[in-house]
């Protein structure tokens, strides 16, 4: 008989969620699914991070961890741009949590196309 141990970030899921099924059931998948994990698989990370609120850095520290240290400066333009990405992968990969649409209601816009989506985001929220 195979033993599957939990590493913690999983365990750390499970726990926010309030259970195996729970968590199952807020990232849209079977409970067997999610009782046969060791490890949250990376293509789910970001849902489970939306469904349960744990960092994904704390959910797959191996995918998400420490950045390794660059001599050179990231661009701000770059950092930027990683953000909005970040932004639209939480977004489509599962319904928003209260604490990101109460984040979500503090965007604010220029004139730019970019912000002026921020602030049409901002108020659907």
């Amino acid at each position: 008989m195979e033993v599957h141990v939990r590493d913690d970030g999983l365990d750390r899921a499970i726990d926010a969620a309030g259970g195996v099924a729970q968590l199952a059931r807020k990232i849209g998948i079977s409970q067997p699914s999610v009782s046969n994990w060791s490890k949250i698989p990376a293509q789910r990370v970001i849902a489970v991070e939306a469904a349960t609120g744990v960092s994904r850095s704390d959910l797959r520290p191996d995918l998400y961890g420490e950045p390794l240290l660059s001599e050179e400066p990231i661009d701000p333009v770059d950092a930027a741009r990683a953000q909005e990405y970040r932004l639209l992968a939480t977004l489509l990969s599962a319904a928003p949590s209260e604490w990101l649409l109460d984040q979500l209601t503090r965007l604010s816009g220029d004139a730019t196309p970019l912000e002026r989506a921020h602030a049409a985001l901002a108020a659907g929220a």
